[in-house]
């Protein structure tokens, strides 16, 4: 093939980053920004702006607040647990489930979100 690679483009990841003018890969910004919150919010959150993590922030006190507990995982050895809880929504257009997932401990009793995303009915091979 001859020319540049339509490959290179956005380091091969056109959801995380966009190159405007072919001279320089930036990264994308999320739509949705985190407001103040109840909630603290792990590090490896930020970035992800695919259209199953980027919804917006202020859904996560009503879904955790209404949600179903999903999955418990505690572990005392660390002194900490892992809660999730999952409810049932649309996102752009797509039935799912949300998931919210909080890891507590002693030192951060209040918890800190490490897991949000919305999984599509479809990629559960659901209709």
């Amino acid at each position: 093939m001859d020319g540049p690679s339509v490959y290179a483009y956005a380091k091969n990841s056109p959801q995380m980053f966009v190159d405007p003018d072919g001279r320089q890969t930036i990264r994308k910004k999320p739509l949705y920004s985190r407001p103040a919150s109840p909630f603290n919010y792990s590090p490896k959150l930020d970035g992800k702006t695919d259209k199953y993590h980027n919804f917006p922030y202020s859904f996560d006190p009503q879904i955790w607040k209404d949600a179903n507990l999903c999955m418990i995982d505690v572990k005392p050895s660390q002194g900490s647990c892992y809660i999730e809880r999952c409810a049932v929504g649309a996102l752009n257009g797509e039935d799912g489930v949300y998931e919210i997932g909080r890891e507590f401990s002693f030192s951060d009793p209040t918890g800190t979100v490490t897991h949000r995303f919305f999984r599509s009915f479809k990629s559960m091979g659901r209709k």
